[in-house]
């Protein structure tokens, strides 16, 4: 159950990243220089900058797993 909720709660926040992202003059969406790559599965579909890694390996039993890389020694994630 609990990974149930962290799911839904990870794909909330991704849906609220890409609702405020602005749209450049080809119709895709930028972030950072980046344009998004797409990933349908099981009746969902997540958007997530091609620069992220996508980790399908189910790992702690989750279905998938979006990454960025570090950008500085601050980050902690």
């Amino acid at each position: 159950m609990n990974q149930l909720k962290f799911l839904k709660w990870t794909i909330l926040s991704f849906l609220l990243v890409a609702c405020g992202q602005n749209n450049d003059k080809k119709g895709g969406v930028k972030t950072n220089g980046s344009h998004w790559e797409t990933f349908s599965q099981n009746g969902y579909t997540i958007k997530y900058p091609d620069s992220w890694s996508l980790n399908k390996t189910g790992e702690m039993g989750t279905e998938l797993v979006v990454s960025s890389q570090l950008t500085s020694k601050n980050d902690f994630f």
